[in-house]
């Protein structure tokens, strides 16, 4: 049987445009008939699994009847419910705890407190207990359908390796999902934690959101606001506003990102607070690109500190911005845009607030097989304090947009909200920031399945290696 914790989603892309309210609990009247009792049903709301008739989840007990469907299979090639020709779909928003008083849910202890105070943990859909062990893994289809799980709780008794909405994701995809008002604590060394997902290989991850708070503790973990740790996948559209805490890797989106793929329309707003390899959008890059992305939070560590990403190794960053209060304890590589540049690596078109306390947009550059340039300033009003006052951020994020385009369109376009703010994506809720993407899936290539490939286990922590014994010589 499954245990249920508190997590909160919010999803975002396919179908019609849906700003999701995050703020309030569930109204009284509703609370009997929406939250969840910690029971697991015996059945989906309906379908068969098939992309034209996926199956249903329509509440709490639903969801964790396909938790307990892929963490009690015998092996990851499950033809009825788990591999990538099966597909699931949210049918409303879920809620697995009342989330009246989801903020204090840091005051307990341990899950035991939780529990005697009423509020249900929740198992990962997809357990992970022994690197390498990819049996019980995610393989299919979710398809949040534009609503949000909230309350999601899970806490310090848990000892997965990858924790969050769900716990490892394998060769699947999980898309236009968000979580809202859930709070995940863990002590895991070592360990994977993200409110969507923990460990993303190989699969896609889109159009999702969290709005929660996500936190672990263990020593040389990886903590992101969606995904922990990410290897040979696709992240588009993801954004968090929660604030993420790790005693190891931490960024915004992702945690550690590798694997020759790519984190692209995605932002962070939260407070993200690590030790070494903190980034608003990642901790880390290992061979993969980041575009098109910008973070407004906090982002605080000891060395490898960056506004976009504490380091990159192997990969590419362009046209992104960071207007976030960066700060390196030690004060060893730590930028507004990178903290660390390495290996090959290439950041150009990118941008900070001329107002933060990190010394200029790069901390450290590595040897002379990097490609840094175009990476500027800009003050009050997003206007360059490097160009002519008639170019503006916004002008400048759209040209590189303009510039890069593919057809179909793969990079969102950029709008100012007034003459004090500054840029966001087109498509997003000018008061919030938030909102949804107007998407298609039809098309095959964007829809579920294999979206990317799965890297080495030990890609990212490996260059990363490889990169301080060059710096050492």
């Amino acid at each position: 049987m499954l245990s249920a914790l508190a997590c909160f989603a919010t999803i975002f892309l396919g179908g019609a445009v849906r700003f999701v309210s995050l703020g309030g609990a569930v109204q009284a009247a509703d609370t009997a008939l929406m939250i969840w009792d910690g029971t697991v049903a015996e059945a989906f709301a309906g379908g068969t699994g098939t992309k034209t008739d996926p199956y249903l989840i329509s509440n709490g007990k639903e969801l964790a009847y396909l938790a307990q469907l892929v963490n009690e299979a015998e092996g990851y090639n499950d033809t009825l419910y788990n591999n990538p020709s099966i597909h699931y779909v949210l049918t409303n928003n879920i809620y697995l705890n009342d989330t009246s008083n989801w903020t204090e849910w840091g005051g307990f202890a341990n899950g035991e407190d939780a529990a005697s105070a009423g509020i249900k943990s929740w198992t990962p859909i997809g357990v992970y207990t022994i690197w390498g062990d990819y049996t019980k893994a995610f393989w299919a289809c979710f398809d949040g359908g534009n609503y949000t799980v909230h309350g999601v709780y899970i806490g310090s008794t848990c000892d997965l390796l990858c924790t969050g909405l769900f716990g490892s994701v394998q060769g699947g995809t999980v898309q236009n999902t968000g979580v809202a008002q859930s709070y995940i604590d863990v002590a895991v060394p070592n360990g994977n934690t993200g409110v969507i997902a923990g460990l993303v290989e190989g699969g896609r991850v889109t159009n999702c959101h969290n709005a929660g708070e996500i936190k672990n503790q263990g020593d040389a973990s990886s903590v992101g606001g969606v995904a922990g740790r990410v290897s040979g996948t696709e992240l588009a559209g993801c954004y968090n506003t929660g604030n993420v805490a790790g005693n190891g890797i931490a960024g915004g989106v992702a945690g550690s990102f590798e694997g020759w793929d790519r984190i692209i329309n995605c932002y962070n707003t939260g407070d993200i607070n690590g030790v070494s390899f903190v980034g608003g959008i990642t901790g880390g890059v290992g061979s993969g690109n980041v575009m098109n992305c910008y973070n407004t939070g906090g982002v605080r560590g000891d060395s490898y500190v960056g506004g976009i990403t504490g380091s990159i190794g192997g990969g590419t960053i362009a046209n992104c911005y960071n207007m976030g209060i960066v700060y390196g304890e030690s004060g060893d590589s730590v930028g507004n845009v990178a903290g660390g540049v390495h290996n090959a690596s290439s950041v150009t078109n990118c941008y900070y607030h001329s107002a933060g306390i990190a010394v200029g947009g790069i901390g450290e550059v590595l040897f002379d097989d990097n490609t840094v340039a175009n990476i500027y300033a800009f003050g009050p009003n997003g206007q360059f304090i490097i160009f002519s006052s008639i170019k503006t951020l916004l002008d400048t994020l759209n040209a590189w947009v303009s510039d890069n385009q593919t057809d179909p369109a793969a990079y969102f376009e950029w709008q100012q909200p007034d003459l004090v703010g500054f840029p966001v994506f087109i498509w997003a809720d000018l008061e919030t920031g938030g909102g949804t993407q107007d998407g298609d899936n039809d098309d095959d290539t964007k829809s579920c399945g294999n979206g990317g490939n799965i890297a080495t286990a030990g890609f990212f922590i490996a260059a990363l290696a490889l990169a301080f014994k060059r710096k050492r010589t």
